[in-house]
């Protein structure tokens, strides 16, 4: 591919290669198995385990704001904890 006077031409070639890249990703992640053909896609499974870790420090960082002299030192021991 050369990009030249005729960019119009490599618009397709730049397509199939990006498209080719895409699966290639897709095809890669982890899956798991499980009984009677069900598959389990690890990163979707982790995707919502960190969706509700945040929740969880959005709520602790609100509890915090009603009592943050007894409450600062063990709520940033557990979010340190929770963004290892």
């Amino acid at each position: 591919m050369h990009l030249g006077s005729n960019d119009e031409d490599a618009i397709p070639d730049i397509l199939k290669i990006v498209e080719g890249k895409k699966q290639s990703c897709l095809d890669q992640r982890w899956q798991v198995k499980i009984g009677r053909g069900k598959v389990i896609i690890v990163r979707d499974v982790l995707d919502r385990i960190v969706k509700w870790i945040d929740k969880f420090k959005a709520v602790g960082d609100s509890a915090m704001n009603f009592d943050p002299v007894h409450a600062a030192l063990p709520w940033a021991a557990i979010r340190f904890v929770l963004q290892v």
